[in-house]
């Protein structure tokens, strides 16, 4: 079943989170105006601090200080 914008994170996506050793996150240009791809970016931050895993980020199409500054779609 397909995941439709506005959707709440499924159980079974939680809890894979929670028990991968990595997580990789793919910044893009409207990562940012995706609320879900944030609600989703927030368990992962948690589960890293909780689980202790590696998460490493990819930007795709944007410059990483845009993310580290909250700068452009990411304001």
């Amino acid at each position: 079943m397909p995941l439709e914008d506005g959707d709440s994170i499924p159980e079974e996506l939680l809890k894979t989170i929670k028990e991968s050793q990595f997580a990789l996150v793919v910044f893009s240009k409207s990562y940012a105006t995706s609320r879900w791809c944030l609600d989703v970016l927030v368990k992962i931050m948690e589960s890293k601090d909780e689980y202790v895993q590696t998460v490493i980020p990819l930007f795709y199409d944007v410059d990483p200080s845009e993310v580290q500054k909250q700068m452009e779609s990411f304001a």
